[in-house]
């Protein structure tokens, strides 16, 4: 029995550990939450270390906060 970790998720597994869709993984990914590798001529997987950061609230560029963008994009709903 392999009970090593992956090092890379599919992105149909990336979406489904996440919660999100296709085209948020891709969004993830472009923003710099996520770190997309290159498996083949046409197959892409997500680090499994992105995903696990994403998941426990900081992005895989570094140590923001994922969710700051978030609660940003709140502030405008606040009463003057």
């Amino acid at each position: 029995m392999n009970t090593t970790r992956p090092l890379v998720y599919r992105i149909n597994v990336a979406e489904a550990k996440l919660g999100v869709s296709r085209s948020t993984i891709y969004r993830l990914v472009h923003a710099g939450h996520l770190k997309l590798v290159k498996m083949g001529a046409r197959a892409s997987g997500v680090t499994a270390a992105s995903v696990h950061a994403m998941i426990e609230g900081n992005s895989a560029a570094g140590g923001e906060n994922a969710n700051a963008e978030k609660s940003g994009s709140q502030m405008g709903s606040q009463p003057a």
